[in-house]
C-alpha cells in the first residue's frame, strides 16, 4: 500500500520532467534488464511451459502491465495524487467482484464492509465531498482514465488464477518483456505527437524509484 501510494506521488511528480510514455517505456525496460540480470535462470528453466501460453502472456503483459501504467501515468496530468491513490482503492473490489462472478468465490462479511468502504470513498471523490448533491459531479480525465486502468489492472489480477504452472519468477520476466515491447509503438506515438519530454534529472530520479518500486 504504501508502494502503490508513493507511486502516486511520484507520477504527479514525474508531470513535466518526463512524459508519460517515456516513463512506461524506461520503467519496464529497467525491470526487463534486472529480471534478466537476476531472473534469467528461472526463464530458461520455463520456457518449455511458457512458450505454449504466448497469447495469455502477452494478453497479461500488455493489460496488466503496459496499459495500466500508461493509464495511471497519463492520469496524473489532470487529476490528483489522492484522487489517484483513492481510486486506485477499487482494484480490491474489481478483483472480487471478478472472482465472485467468473469463480463463484465465497464473499466474507468482512469484504463486503471493505467494498461499501471503497465505493463510499469513490463517491467522495466524485463528488468533491458534496455528498448531498449528486449535480455537483467532478470527475476529471485523469479520473477516469485511472478507473479504466484499475479495470485492467483487475482483469490482470483474476487472470493469475489461471496462470501457466511455472515460477513466479520466470513468469514475471516474460510478462515484462511484454510490457516493454507493448509500450514502443506508445511511445513512438508519443513522439509522433510532439509531446515527447526528454527527462530532466528530476525525471531520472523519478524513473528510477518507479523502476524499483513494486
Amino acid at each position: 500500500t504504501l508502494f502503490w501510494g508513493g507511486n502516486a506521488v511520484l507520477a504527479k511528480v514525474a508531470v513535466g520532467e518526463v512524459s508519460p510514455m517515456l516513463v512506461v517505456t524506461m520503467r519496464w525496460l529497467g525491470v526487463l534488464t534486472l529480471m534478466l540480470l537476476f531472473a534469467r535462470k528461472h526463464l530458461i528453466q520455463d520456457m518449455p511451459v511458457l512458450r505454449h501460453h504466448l497469447v495469455y502472456i502477452g494478453l497479461m503483459g500488455c493489460a496488466g502491465f503496459t496499459a495500466f501504467n500508461a493509464l495511471f501515468y497519463s492520469a496524473a496530468h489532470s487529476t490528483s495524487a489522492i484522487h489517484m491513490g483513492i481510486i486506485h482503492g477499487s482494484i480490491p473490489v474489481l478483483v472480487l467482484l471478478g472472482t465472485y462472478f467468473l469463480f463463484k468465490t465465497r464473499v466474507t462479511r468482512t469484504q463486503a464492509c471493505g467494498v461499501a468502504t471503497t465505493v463510499i470513498g469513490v463517491v467522495i471523490v466524485a463528488t468533491g465531498g458534496r455528498l448531498t448533491s449528486f449535480d455537483a459531479l467532478s470527475v476529471t480525465l485523469g479520473d477516469l482514465l485511472m478507473l479504466l486502468g484499475c479495470f485492467l489492472y483487475a482483469a490482470y489480477s483474476v487472470g493469475l488464477a489461471r496462470r501457466p504452472k511455472s515460477s513466479a519468477l520466470g513468469l514475471l520476466t516474460a510478462l515484462a518483456s511484454v510490457a516493454f515491447l507493448a509500450s514502443l509503438p506508445l511511445l513512438a506515438f508519443e513522439i509522433a505527437a510532439g509531446d515527447f519530454i526528454a527527462p530532466t534529472a528530476t525525471g531520472w530520479v523519478v524513473v528510477a524509484l518507479i523502476t524499483l518500486l513494486p
